[in-house]
């Protein structure tokens, strides 16, 4: 009966020290999926964006600020080593989309970027499209179609860099993308988050790159502004004063908008840049204006817009209207 005994006990000690090796197996296989996960290459540890705030056309104090965007460590989502984004906006925007932090990996030349609200990873960049490819992001639970029309190169400190050329329907991500870099407008798609949504955005819209760091190395700067301003765009002159000097006519309008001024004040150096918004908030023509302009809008859709008049050399804010398109 002893004997039976032990070698129950044997056998029972057999089978927990096999469950423990087994589990221990487990154990390691997960860290072994875990750490078989593709290494991030892009973006390094110590990279940072600077992203310029522009106010909505007709907003007053009219405010041009940024997105500070910066790798603050990373983590592991579905098994994906990510690199965690911070923002900090200054002031609040719509673009922020609710999120302080955002999650993105890359795998073989493609920026993956963690849906929160779907629990799943969506393509953000692929910087190994040629002209003709798509990819699908999606945004919530909305998604769209990027197309890439083009591709080309430039150099960024004596190293050539892809620039991808994409497009979409509805402008959500329009715009360039520069290999190792991200999109020269807004480096998560803009308005999409809302507007899927039928939600209006009526605050300050980002408005393109104005820098990309690594470290202490200044790898890409879109123009002389410093990366981390902040100014408000204001006039010299009183409401009056400005009715006088320019005129925006017809309004409502069909085909043709013009702004004339009536006298030199906004020629030559001091010619003004003019934008016009939609109603959303977007920015559906811009350009320099001349001593007389004119705008052609029979291309855009019905309905209200708003034309900013402004001096992008100057910093200064002249001029913002209502227009009907018919």
């Amino acid at each position: 009966m002893k004997k039976h005994v032990f070698l129950l006990a044997l056998l029972m000690l057999l089978a927990l020290i096999k469950g423990f090796c087994q589990s221990q197996s487990s154990l390691e296989d997960k860290k072994v999926s875990i750490h078989d996960a593709p290494t991030n290459s892009w973006p390094p540890l110590n990279a940072e964006w600077y992203y310029e705030l522009q106010p909505l056309g007709g907003s007053y104090p009219s405010i041009v600020s940024f997105q500070y965007t910066k790798i603050v460590g990373d983590t592991i989502l579905q098994t994906k080593n990510c690199m965690i984004l911070q923002k900090i906006n200054p002031i609040n925007i719509c673009e922020s989309m609710g999120r302080k932090y955002e999650y993105i990996y890359e795998s073989n030349d493609t920026v993956f970027w963690y849906n929160q609200d779907l629990n799943s990873f969506t393509i953000l960049y692929n910087f190994a499209s040629e002209a003709g490819d798509t990819w699908e992001i999606s945004v919530r639970d909305c998604t769209f179609i990027v197309n890439v029309d083009s591709v080309n190169t430039m150099v960024l400190n004596n190293k050539n860099h892809k620039v991808l050329y994409v497009s979409d329907l509805d402008n959500y991500f329009t715009g360039k993308i520069i290999e190792g870099v991200g999109h020269t407008k807004s480096f998560f798609p803009k308005d999409i988050y809302w507007y899927c949504h039928g939600v209006f955005c009526d605050s300050d819209i980002i408005d393109g790159i104005r820098c990309f760091l690594q470290g202490d190395t200044l790898v890409f700067h879109s123009d002389s502004t410093p990366c981390d301003t902040t100014y408000q765009l204001f006039t010299d002159l009183t409401d009056n004063q400005i009715t006088k000097k320019i005129n925006v006519y017809p309004n409502p309008v069909k085909d043709i908008l013009t702004i004339v001024f009536t006298n030199n004040t906004f020629s030559g150096k001091n010619a003004l840049c003019y934008r016009l918004y939609n109603f959303k908030g977007q920015i559906v023509k811009e350009g320099l204006l001349s001593d007389n302009n004119s705008i052609h809008v029979g291309d855009l859709l019905s309905g209200l817009y708003n034309i900013q008049l402004y001096s992008k050399i100057l910093h200064k804010f002249y001029f913002t209207q209502k227009i009907i398109k018919l």
